[in-house]
C-alpha cells in the first residue's frame, strides 16, 4: 500500500499545479479514442478530455480540450512532458516486443481521462471534476499508449538480430514509435501496445483505442495510485421480503438469508436506495404461478489510500403473482440501472 504521506503530497501537488498545459516539448501524436457514449450523456456539463503525466512529485497535463456533443470518438493529441518530468512519471514499466525477449526498455505511460467539467473552468481538476472514462480501466488486456524513456540506450543494448527486428517493426527507420501500419500522424515519441497479465509487448497499432467507464471513485484512485489499486473481496449482505398475502413462514423456511413479511401495497423507496448507492440496479426474476421475485442491488465502494473495498446489499422481494402491485415493473420494463 502506498504510504499515506505520498498520497496526501500528490493531492496537494494536484491542487497547486492545477492543469498547466504550457511548457511542453517533444513530438506530438494524435490518437483516436472511442467513448462510452451512455456515460457521456449522463454528464451534467459538457465533457472534456485531458492527458496527464504524473508521479510522486510530478503532475503535468499536456492536453485538455472539449468533446463535441454526441461524439462517439475523439481525436486526442499526446505529447511528452519535458525529460526531467518524464523521468519522474509513474509507473515506471518495462517492455518486450515482437514476441522476442529483449533487454528491458524503460517506459512511461500517461493517463487519458474524460471528465465532467464540474466547475466549468475548462481544466481538469481531480479534486472537483467527476471522471467519466479512463484509459485501460478495468481491463486485463487492452490497447494503450507508452513512451520510451531513452530509445538510444535501448537500441545500444540490442544485438544485430534484435536491432533488425526493431527496424522491421518501424519500417526501417529510426523512430521512437512502434506501429504495424504506416501513418504519418504517428510521432517519434509515443507508441501503442497491448498489456497482458504477465508482460508488456508491442502489437500492431489499433485504429481506435478504447476508453472505459466505471465507478468515479475507483477511476480517481486508479490515477492517484498509478494503476495499482488494491481491491478487496466483495462483502455481500442479503435480505428477503415476502408479500404478506403469501405464506411468509413457508417461503422463509427455505432460506438462510434474513427473511420477513412486508406490506406490498406500499412501494419501497427505490429512489432513496439509488441515492445512497454508487451503483444501483433492479431486475425481475423467474416467477411461478404463486409468486414473482423482484431484486434490487445497491453497491458502494470505500477506499483507504490505495486499498478499496466493495459492499453489495441485495434485496429480493417475493410478490403475489395473482395481484402484483403497480410499482413492480415485471412483465414490462425493469427499473433503470445507474452508475454514479
Amino acid at each position: 500500500m502506498k504510504p499515506q504521506w505520498v498520497y496526501l503530497l500528490l493531492m496537494l501537488l494536484i491542487a497547486i499545479s492545477a492543469c498547466d498545459v504550457t511548457d511542453v516539448d517533444g513530438s506530438a501524436l494524435n490518437v483516436t479514442f472511442s467513448l462510452p457514449t451512455s456515460d457521456m450523456t449522463s454528464s451534467a456539463n459538457p465533457p472534456r478530455y485531458a492527458v496527464i503525466w504524473m508521479g510522486n512529485s510530478v503532475w503535468k497535463v499536456t492536453a485538455d480540450g472539449p468533446i463535441p456533443s454526441g461524439a462517439t470518438q475523439v481525436n486526442i493529441p499526446i505529447q511528452l512532458p519535458p525529460r526531467h518530468l518524464l523521468e519522474k512519471v509513474q509507473p515506471a514499466e518495462t517492455l518486450t516486443y515482437a514476441y522476442y525477449y529483449f533487454p528491458e526498455a524503460p517506459m512511461r505511460r500517461p493517463r487519458i481521462v474524460v471528465y465532467d467539467d464540474t466547475n466549468l473552468n475548462q481544466q481538469f481538476d481531480l479534486l472537483t471534476d467527476q471522471i467519466l472514462a479512463l484509459d485501460g480501466f478495468g481491463q486485463d488486456y487492452y490497447a494503450t499508449i507508452m513512451a520510451f524513456l531513452d530509445l538510444d540506450q535501448f537500441l545500444s543494448s540490442l544485438s544485430i538480430e534484435e536491432t533488425q527486428v526493431y527496424y522491421d517493426w518501424t519500417f526501417n527507420k529510426y523512430s521512437k514509435v512502434m506501429f504495424g501500419v504506416a501513418d504519418p500522424d504517428w510521432s517519434d515519441f509515443v507508441m501503442p501496445l497491448f498489456e497482458g497479465s504477465s508482460e508488456t509487448e508491442i502489437a500492431h497499432v489499433q485504429p481506435v483505442l478504447e476508453l472505459q467507464a466505471g465507478n468515479p471513485l475507483l477511476m480517481e484512485k486508479d490515477i492517484l495510485c498509478f494503476r495499482h489499486v488494491e481491491e478487496a473481496h466483495d462483502s455481500i449482505y442479503e435480505q428477503i421480503w415476502v408479500d404478506d398475502t403469501l405464506d411468509v413462514e413457508f417461503i422463509c423456511s427455505d432460506t438462510t438469508v434474513p427473511c420477513d413479511g412486508f406490506d406490498a401495497s406500499i412501494a419501497p423507496d427505490f429512489e432513496a436506495m439509488a441515492a445512497q448507492s454508487q451503483v444501483f440496479s433492479s431486475s425481475c426474476g423467474w416467477g411461478n404461478p404463486l409468486y414473482q421475485p423482484f431484486g434490487a442491488s445497491m453497491g458502494t465502494v470505500t477506499c483507504n489510500g490505495c486499498h478499496c473495498e466493495y459492499t453489495h446489499h441485495v434485496i429480493t422481494y417475493y410478490l403475489n403473482a395473482s395481484a402484483l402491485p403497480e410499482w413492480i415493473p415485471c412483465g414490462g420494463q425493469t427499473l433503470s440501472s445507474s452508475l454514479k
